[in-house]
């Protein structure tokens, strides 16, 4: 038996939690159930109390507590999957399953528990020896919601344009100026805008644009 079990915290649904905690990924079980010896807070005599699982290996306690408890970011639970296929299959059970999700692989089940779900490749990444390649892949991390283990490893490549304007991105802007100076013209009445960005440069002189 571990020695450090985290115990979690439910309001008499104990096991229909830990049933589908072990549904996520193999090498989870449902070990023990105990119930209720007499009638007590967690519920009448025979209900379940306490029900020990492992998730993928990892021992578990699901406590019926007998009142509503708030999970809070402060702790989290973590699940390293082997590949996408993995990553999708955890991370779309957990939203069928009335999940909510969050930001950089983090999520939220329907009990309120906070969940990361991780490619193991991404710890690979972080470790590089090479500082900047693990610095592009910490940074693409950061604009995600679920993890994207061929978007990670361009990153870490350098063969995304982390840290850089996008094509689609440039294009944006330069619409947004162009309704912008259209507006200038139609408020002020003259070609305030363009008169900027057409005016000749002299030799030698930046223009600043």
């Amino acid at each position: 038996m571990s020695k450090v079990v985290p115990c979690m915290w439910f309001n008499g649904d104990a096991e229909e939690a830990a049933k589908f905690y072990v549904s996520l990924v193999p090498n989870s079980a449902i070990t023990h159930v105990q119930r209720n010896v007499s009638d007590g807070p967690s519920g009448k005599e025979g209900s379940v109390l306490v029900v020990e699982f492992s998730v993928a290996g990892q021992p578990l306690v699901a406590l019926n507590g007998g009142m509503k408890m708030e999970y809070t970011h402060a702790i989290s639970l973590m699940i390293h999957c082997d590949d996408q296929a993995q990553v999708d299959s955890v991370w779309n059970a957990f939203l069928a399953h009335g999940g909510k999700e969050e930001q950089c692989g983090w999520l939220r089940d329907r009990w309120g528990v906070a969940w990361q779900v991780v490619p193991k490749v991404m710890f690979e990444f972080l470790s590089s020896p090479d500082k900047a390649a693990a610095a592009r892949a910490m940074q693409a991390m950061m604009k995600m919601v679920k993890l994207d283990v061929e978007a990670l490893r361009r990153a870490f490549d350098g063969k995304s344009a982390a840290g850089r304007a996008s094509p689609c991105h440039i294009l944006t802007v330069i619409a947004r100026l162009d309704r912008a100076i259209q507006y200038a013209e139609t408020v002020v009445g003259q070609s305030i805008g363009r008169g900027v960005l057409d005016a000749p440069v002299e030799p030698g002189h930046d223009s600043g644009i």
